[in-house]
């Protein structure tokens, strides 16, 4: 179906199946396969007739996963309160749901990033900007962008960087340079 990356449309796979078909299901993205069509390509070569199962459950783990991000974990406003401090609201962060969830969408198909990733990032991002808010005496999260351009320039990835890049793993103590055992 794909070689290096690269949807081969001369594959005996499409003699059967329409390329917009793939398209459309989510299989293919901007020429290229998504998680979603990697799994249902596996599925095919192992002549398992759950292929369609394996793409439903994904997709419903994926609206889940939406969910979760969208209405529990990104901010419905800019106003909070944070250790005993009230900030007060001026605007709603959340834009157009199916926006939202078309993009976030796009952004798991592609493979770059889990939805696993992007909500831990999220809830990165908001904390670190309610601490700083506390410091500064100063909204933070006023700063933050509306739902839809946050997922669209991926303002959560520096805290998925900062996530994967963590020296901490399993409760363990970073090692310090200064400190000499003795």
């Amino acid at each position: 179906m794909y070689l290096s990356g690269q949807v081969n449309q001369g594959s005996p796979l499409f003699s059967s199946v329409d390329f917009q078909t793939l398209v459309r299901k989510g299989l293919i993205l901007e020429g290229a396969p998504t998680v979603y069509g990697i799994s249902f390509y596996d599925e095919l070569l192992a002549n398992d007739s759950g292929a369609a199962t394996v793409i439903k459950e994904q997709k419903a783990k994926t609206k889940d996963d939406f969910h979760r991000w969208y209405y529990e974990t990104f901010p419905g406003t800019d106003g909070f309160t944070w250790k005993g401090k009230t900030f007060a609201r001026t605007r709603s962060l959340r834009k157009g749901p199916e926006e939202c969830k078309q993009i976030f969408t796009k952004i798991i198909a592609k493979g770059e990033f889990t939805a696993e990733q992007i909500i831990q990032a999220t809830a990165m991002d908001v904390l670190t900007r309610k601490n700083a808010s506390i410091e500064a005496r100063e909204n933070k999260l006023k700063y933050i962008n509306n739902s839809a351009t946050y997922l669209r320039q991926l303002c959560f990835e520096p805290y998925v960087e900062l996530l994967s890049s963590s020296p901490t793993k399993d409760n363990e103590e970073p090692q310090r340079s200064d400190v000499v055992d003795i």
